[in-house]
């Protein structure tokens, strides 16, 4: 199983990458870059684990993304090898992103519509889990934690499905940790609690709205969150590269640090 689980704290960054347009030319070199650049950010604030986000609208991921992705993962192992490395695709792919971790070594993989079904801008999104897990067996790569999103809030659930069950659902198909994120902060509380008070024997993980003033009493019920926002600042010329703030990376750090060193 993935060493992601074993770090604490257990704080992911979120790495937005641009969107790689058809019809455009991506620049091979100025993202890699860019990468280098906020990794670096990362590194140096203390941030153990980075997922790499891609933002290319599709419905299913393009081959050049899938290619782009690897190639930045697998630099991203090279020059910051200590830290964790997960995957995640804009598009509804599941395949392309464990295919992407396969290929660079990255450790896990974040899933957002993994069962049930969601409405969302792009329209109906089915589950996608059994077909997740059988890829991942395919490729022999059980050691490619799944990170499940239950009721991703960027969608609507349909149906009628508890989220205790829907919790449930996930887990049985092969989830490794569930990522809970309600439309608000104290939405997003009453999740993990809810989570905590029926068992769930799996870590939970918050995707969403944690700052540094709040982590505290995020990591008093989930096992670790995922951030990005939180620790942006505002670039200052066209060409700027860096989108994240060391200040603000080691300041929420300091905060993490001190919040588990009370349980």
């Amino acid at each position: 199983m993935s060493h992601l689980f074993q770090l604490k704290p257990l704080v992911i960054a979120a790495l937005h990458l641009p969107p790689f347009v058809r019809g455009q030319m991506n620049d091979p070199a100025r993202l890699e870059d860019y990468l280098l650049h906020n990794l670096d950010v990362f590194s140096r604030g203390g941030i153990p684990a980075v997922i790499l986000q891609d933002e290319t609208p599709a419905t299913t991921a393009y081959p050049e993304t899938i290619a782009m992705m690897s190639s930045l993962a697998r630099l991203a192992r090279r020059e910051f090898p200590d830290m964790e490395y997960g995957i995640i695709t804009e598009a509804h792919d599941p395949i392309a992103a464990l295919a992407v971790a396969a290929a660079s070594g990255a450790s896990f993989v974040r899933i957002k519509v993994f069962v049930g079904a969601m409405m969302k801008p792009s329209g109906i999104l089915p589950g996608c889990g059994i077909e997740a897990v059988a890829y991942r067996r395919i490729l022999m790569r059980n050691d490619i934690a799944i990170l499940a999103d239950v009721f991703d809030r960027t969608g609507i659930p349909l149906g009628n499905v508890p989220l205790e069950r829907a919790e449930r659902w996930a887990l049985q198909i092969g989830a490794d940790a569930l990522v809970l994120t309600g439309a608000s902060f104290q939405e997003s509380l009453d999740m993990l609690d809810a989570a905590r008070s029926c068992g769930l024997q799996c870590p939970l993980i918050l995707g969403g709205s944690v700052t540094a003033e709040n982590v505290g009493e995020v990591f008093a019920r989930a096992d670790g969150v995922i951030v990005s926002s939180a620790l942006k600042r505002q670039p200052t010329r066209s060409d700027d590269l860096v989108y994240w703030d060391l200040t603000k990376v080691e300041a929420f750090m300091d905060k993490a640090w001190a919040a588990i060193a009370t349980l």
